[in-house]
């Protein structure tokens, strides 16, 4: 299982999201209304959501183990969180009630944010789908259904990453549209980080592989991307506040904006060249040291050689002086190879380059014949030195 070194965070998100949807289910049967949502001055999460955030966040545990029974429960869930969802984002698309909306519990909701009872957000209920569909083939063998649920997740992320933008601005229409219910605050965060930690199950997909490689280009996409995000957020809350509260003209703003986002540009460029301009010196220094191992390699080999070289003639020396005959064999193959002198000692022709171990046997005694072959087919086994 690849996605391993990621388990701890899909674990804890999995876990939380189950505990979200417990928490606001309870919230709905006990009355208690900071469950339901963060503030009453927001939407409040819906229970249909609630349950959606409870089956999820199961399926999502199930689908991490390796068996195949948990895996069928997986999908089962799966598919029960994109019936449920389908049928209330369907309400609102064909205008009709399906009587699911408060099947469990009255809502008694009648703020602006509401639309009708008890019904999940239609951006809700929407995400709700696709991750239905998502952990249905998440784990599947077709790397084209993979991708297919990767990039649906990464859909959801940003639905519910718009959402939450919507929150941080104060602009409704970010989490809500004219004619639908809101979205809550709670369930477009965690939607955010289902989506996200799901994504690490195939984490070398789609825009998740681009933060998770191990290659330069990953490695500049994790520095620069959260700062350049953190920038273009704070400039777009500090222009919207500006003209929320008329200290500069709409004009203005927008020429402060354009300013800005340059200097930000001028910023990431100048931390993108500085990295590159490491990379390059550590390069280089790499290079510098690799042609100086291989000169002092290529010397050490010349001397080594050199110094084999005069061994060699020294002993060939030493051996024509002493009339000694230097031989070696190949057990593999049985051809002896030997220097003149063994020639001439053995008396065979010298213009034989190589003896073979038939013709060694004519030279052993007949009583060590015997002996010898056996001691050869020991050195033959690695079980002795040959000694004849």
């Amino acid at each position: 299982m690849a996605y391993q070194k990621f388990a701890l965070l899909i674990r804890v998100v999995a876990v939380l999201c189950i505990l979200l949807g417990l928490s606001v289910i309870a919230g709905w049967l006990l009355h208690i209304q900071i469950l339901k949502n963060v503030t009453p001055a927001l939407p409040s999460m819906k229970f249909n959501s609630a349950i959606c955030f409870l089956l999820s966040g199961s399926a999502f545990l199930f689908i991490l183990s390796e068996k195949k029974e948990y895996i069928i429960t997986a999908k089962i869930l799966s598919i029960i969180t994109f019936i449920l969802s389908a049928i209330s984002f369907s309400q609102d698309i064909f205008s009709y009630k399906a009587g699911i909306d408060e099947l469990f519990v009255k809502d008694a909701d009648i703020s602006s944010f509401a639309g009708a009872s008890g019904r999940m957000a239609a951006t809700t209920a929407f995400s709700f789908m696709i991750i239905g569909l998502a952990f249905y083939r998440i784990r599947s063998n077709n790397i084209r259904q993979k991708i297919f649920a990767q990039y649906a997740l990464h859909f959801v992320s940003a639905i519910a990453l718009l959402a939450i933008i919507g929150y941080l601005y104060n602009v409704p229409g970010l989490y809500t549209l004219s004619f639908l219910s809101s979205m809550a605050l709670h369930t477009s965060v965690f939607l955010f980080l289902l989506s996200v930690a799901a994504s690490y199950i195939n984490y070398s997909l789609g825009i998740t592989g681009l933060f998770t490689g191990d290659k330069t280009g990953n490695a500049m996409a994790r520095k620069l991307f959260p700062l350049s995000a953190l920038l273009l957020v704070l400039l777009s809350f500090l222009r919207m506040e500006m003209n929320r509260y008329n200290l500069v003209t709409a004009d203005l703003s927008i020429a402060l904006f354009a300013l800005a986002f340059l200097f930000v540009s001028l910023l990431l460029i100048s931390i993108t060249a500085k990295q590159l301009n490491k990379i390059d010196l550590l390069r280089y220094n790499t290079q510098e040291n690799l042609k100086t191992v291989n000169a002092n390699l290529e010397k050490t080999i010349a001397e080594r050689t050199a110094l084999l070289k005069h061994t060699s003639d020294t002993l060939q020396l030493a051996a024509t002086a002493a009339s000694i005959g230097i031989w070696e064999i190949d057990l593999n193959t049985g051809i002896i190879q030997g220097n003149n002198i063994l020639h001439n000692i053995l008396e065979i022709d010298g213009t034989e380059k190589q003896i073979t171990t038939a013709q060694m046997q004519h030279l052993v005694h007949p009583e060590d014949r015997r002996l010898a072959l056996q001691n050869f087919h020991l050195a033959q086994s690695g079980e002795k030195e040959l000694d004849f």
